[in-house]
């Protein structure tokens, strides 16, 4: 089972994706290429694949990339690959799509990040992301947010998952159309009523279930590589690593997690824990 979903803010991210694949493919069906850009364990790939004609994950993680290819061996349009988001290794325009959720709060060099994405995606292609938000809700991290003014102040909360900072909607929606791309779908994702009901749980959730809590970030990559081929060029297996691991079956109850989200989204009051934006490359 795919535990995450049971999360009201991991599920909201899904269906604001799907919700977006859905309104495209029902007007211009199937893309060509998609990049699925920190795809993580990749449990929800079999859904995103089936949008697009080919599509390539990539992850800086090699245990996380090693347990995806064996999770979706069955996906003949998947590619994955072990990659810096910083500088991917692919030709400008390569993409005419290109998904990235929970991932730039990860990289410190965030604007890098956003260059690369827009040098592989294709003129007319589109970018959806999706972050956590600096403008988070009070019920979701009271200590960050009272005591740190909204900054870390402890590692739990909105900082419970590797976060050393949290992105601003406006900054990253400004930094995104600066290098040519054009926002057209803005949402907050998960408000106070959700943020409440989570408040502290995933990240410690997240510390007993994730095998790769501890996420690896970009200072680590040439020593990852090196560890992968010292392994006689074979991928990390997810059995070195400590943690459960999702699969691609979903909760029986998450019509209520679905109900729940519906709830929260009529009484928002303007803080999100998320933010999902979908960019169009200008051609």
């Amino acid at each position: 089972m795919n535990y995450k979903q049971i999360l009201p803010t991991y599920r909201r991210r899904l269906r604001f994706v799907g919700e977006e694949l859905d309104r495209f493919y029902a007007r211009r069906g199937k893309v060509r290429s998609t990049l699925h850009l920190g795809c993580g364990e990749a449990e929800f790939d079999y859904l995103l694949s089936q949008y697009t004609e080919t599509m390539t994950s990539v992850d800086i993680n090699p245990g996380d990339i090693g347990f995806a290819k064996k999770l979706n061996s069955d996906l003949e349009n998947v590619e994955y690959r072990i990659g810096d988001a910083c500088a991917l290794d692919f030709e400008d325009a390569t993409f005419d799509r290109i998904i990235s959720l929970e991932t730039i709060e990860h990289v410190p060099n965030y604007e890098r990040f956003i260059q690369e994405c827009a040098r592989v995606l294709e003129p007319g292609g589109h970018f959806v992301l999706s972050f956590p938000s600096i403008d988070y809700p009070l019920t979701y991290d009271p200590i960050n947010k009272l005591l740190g003014g909204g900054r870390k102040l402890i590692s739990a909360g909105a900082y419970g998952f590797g976060h050393d900072w949290l992105p601003e909607k406006r900054d990253i929606r400004e930094k995104v159309e600066s290098v040519g791309l054009r926002c057209v779908r803005e949402e907050m994702l998960s408000g106070p009523l959700v943020g409440l009901l989570e408040c502290y749980l995933p990240g410690m959730l997240q510390s007993l279930l994730k095998s790769n809590s501890a996420n690896i970030d970009e200072d680590r990559f040439g020593e990852v590589q090196a560890n992968v081929h010292s392994k006689a060029g074979a991928m990390q297996s997810e059995d070195d690593v400590k943690g459960i691991r999702p699969n691609r079956g979903v909760p029986k109850l998450v019509w209520m997690v679905d109900l729940l989200n519906a709830i929260d989204q009529r009484v928002s009051l303007g803080s999100s824990v998320g933010v999902g934006q979908v960019y169009r490359k200008e051609e």
